[in-house]
């Protein structure tokens, strides 16, 4: 049976201090606080940001969650997002995902201003992954973070790794392949173009799911030889209701050497990471008004 590499361990560790940088700020009488946009009644988003607006408490920082109809109109939205973004109260700010169609044209990467995009999609943030910049000096997305801190935590190494990330979008798979470089992996990037797929996944040390397609990696992409790593990002509903990741968990685990589960693996590392890139904006924040904490 392969190593399951939950999230939960990693929280329990992380949080001790999320909560004793947290309080820094409240003894200086700065209290992080995070705005939250979210749109309609999405079933699955009312879930994450319930559990981000929980863990985000819990540390002792506030968050605050603005609802909108799904009838909101694109410039009331939008404007919405820049009263906040001018608010020197907010540290942090997010609009959950997915929105209706009629806002998909509203600039969100670009309205809420770097030093506070918690999500980290503005274009500031991703030349801070590109540059391999220090993690604490600008705000890094938040799946390809959660990765990279799981990973650390059971001290699975990337240096000299042959890496296979499954999916190239902006949030996940491109800035996760910069990341991973900057730690020696030597990484191949795979979407729905890429010829060869088994191949290429039986050959990696490490496969990366991030394609947002129900349980598509079987048994037929690995070697069987107990020593492939497997992250699984994909979250998605099956027809029977249960929640599954791009990975067939129950054909793959029993072959490869660790596997994050779904739900409990890549997901809650990500609200984690959110949480700690309001602390590091708070303090960015801070530093530029001359506050020293």
């Amino acid at each position: 049976m392969a190593l399951l590499l939950k999230s939960d361990s990693v929280i329990e560790a992380l949080t001790p201090s999320l909560i004793e940088r947290c309080a820094k700020f409240k003894a200086r009488g700065i209290t992080p606080k995070m705005q939250v946009f979210l749109v309609g009644e999405n079933p699955a988003s009312l879930v994450y940001v319930r559990n981000k607006k929980r863990l985000c408490e819990k540390i002792g920082a506030i968050c605050e969650v603005t609802q909108l109809p799904e009838s909101v109109t694109a410039s009331s939205f939008e404007k919405q997002i820049v009263q906040s973004s001018l608010d020197s109260k907010i540290h942090g700010m997010f609009v959950q995902l997915p929105l209706p169609k009629h806002l998909h044209e509203v600039p969100i990467d670009y309205l809420i201003p770097p030093i506070k995009d918690v999500d980290g999609f503005h274009a500031q943030n991703i030349f801070g992954v590109f540059s391999g910049l220090p993690n604490n000096s600008y705000l890094c997305p938040c799946t390809p973070k959660g990765t990279m801190t799981l990973l650390a935590h059971y001290k699975i190494s990337l240096a000299g790794k042959k890496v296979l990330i499954v999916g190239r979008s902006k949030i996940v798979g491109r800035p996760l392949a910069l990341l991973m470089l900057t730690h020696d992996a030597t990484v191949t990037m795979a979407h729905s173009k890429t010829p060869h797929l088994h191949e290429l996944s039986k050959n990696s040390d490490i496969v990366v799911a991030a394609i947002g397609r129900g349980e598509m990696l079987d048994q037929t992409y690995f070697r069987n030889t107990q020593d492939q790593v497997v992250i699984d990002v994909g979250m998605n509903k099956r027809a029977d209701g249960k929640l599954v990741g791009d990975v067939k968990f129950d054909a793959v685990v029993g072959m490869v050497h660790a596997i994050t589960p779904v739900p409990g693996g890549i997901g809650p590392m990500t609200v984690v990471s959110l949480i700690d890139n309001l602390l590091i904006a708070t303090e960015l924040q801070c530093l530029k008004e001359g506050v020293k904490i």
